[in-house]
């Protein structure tokens, strides 16, 4: 501790408060910035992994009522179209507005890519649909069903297949936005554990400042009096 003795008392002093600052400022723009990416963590898992993964399960169940409204109604003796134009209409609703609020959501690349891959295949099934209403209600219950059991229930299973890979993603995503938003925790946790340890180093020197300015006060008192 010798060498706090050799230092002038404003030098001293200067330094330790400029420490101080930087210290400070530093550890305030590091916890800014980790608070910053916390919230948009955050925000992220709620706004476009969350919400979305809700989305799709509904835009899943409202697809199998559709093709089930559809069966039920070729299978049925009454061939008017009237309610199952109604029904089908009410669910195409649905449907594009859940689609709308997806698109959106923030989309990783693979994600984009079966989201076009979903609305290709909507789009055929909805006129395959209107097609196979169209067969039942003025040319023959035979074809329409046909269409049915060929091109709907196979198109409906590509659209199943990228909701499903869709659904994946976001698990996949979301389970790494969790990993980052832990990282940055354990950042802001290591953070504070550094501003206590410059908390404490500082008020270890200026102790020892003060005691090393009493020394210097006492010996040059001796000396005098000498």
């Amino acid at each position: 501790m010798k060498w706090i003795y050799a230092i002038p008392q404003k030098f001293k002093i200067v330094c330790i408060l400029g420490s101080i600052i930087f210290c400070i400022t530093l550890f305030t723009l590091l916890e800014s910035r980790n608070i910053n990416n916390i919230n948009k963590a955050v925000l992220s898992i709620y706004a476009d992994r969350l919400i979305p993964a809700t989305d799709l399960f509904f835009l899943a169940e409202v697809t199998y009522q559709k093709r089930d409204q559809l069966e039920a109604y070729l299978n049925a003796s009454d061939t008017s179209s009237t309610l199952i134009r109604q029904q089908l209409i009410r669910q195409n609703e649905k449907i594009r507005s859940l689609i709308g609020k997806y698109e959106k959501t923030y989309f990783v690349d693979e994600e984009k890519l079966h989201f076009n891959g979903l609305k290709r295949n909507l789009e055929e099934y909805l006129l395959l649909e209107t097609t196979i209403v169209n067969l039942n209600t003025h040319r023959s219950r035979e074809a329409a069903q046909l269409a049915f059991s060929q091109q709907a229930l196979a198109s409906h299973r590509k659209m199943m297949d990228h909701l499903s890979r869709l659904t994946r993603i976001q698990s996949n995503v979301g389970t790494s936005l969790v990993n980052e938003l832990k990282n940055d925790v354990a950042k802001s946790d290591l953070i504070s554990n550094l501003q206590l340890c410059v908390c404490i180093i500082t008020g270890l020197l200026i102790i020892a400042i003060i005691f090393a300015a009493r020394v210097t006060t006492i010996k040059s008192n001796k000396y005098n009096l000498n």
